[in-house]
């Protein structure tokens, strides 16, 4: 609480200038993204923001400061990485989803 947590995003196309790393605040069951043409994708939290990151040979680092709000303690969120990649048809795949506990 009130210090940067940082993510790193690996395994990249290494020509992509971004990747995007999605946060969810709500675990859900396993949901296939193959009806966007992302066969063998699934996710595993609810989509409530999008972050455009930056990239560069393959890797993404990316921070965001966690508020000093004590009564943030003990909330959990959900991180995904999302990669351009031309493997599929939606032309992307996404990385496993972190699950994170604020302050711990």
């Amino acid at each position: 609480v009130g210090t940067p947590f940082a993510t790193t995003l690996g395994n990249l196309v290494p020509a992509a200038p971004i990747a995007v790393r999605v946060t969810g605040f709500t675990a859900i069951a396993p949901t296939s993204l193959g009806f966007l043409g992302m066969f063998g994708c699934n996710a595993y939290a609810t989509l409530d923001d999008i972050s455009v990151v930056s990239a560069s040979g393959g890797i993404s680092i990316a921070s965001v400061t966690v508020p000093n709000n004590p009564a943030l303690v003990g909330g959990e969120f959900y991180y995904t990485g999302f990669s351009f990649d031309n493997v599929n048809p939606f032309g992307g795949v996404v990385s496993n989803t972190l699950h994170g506990v604020i302050g711990y």
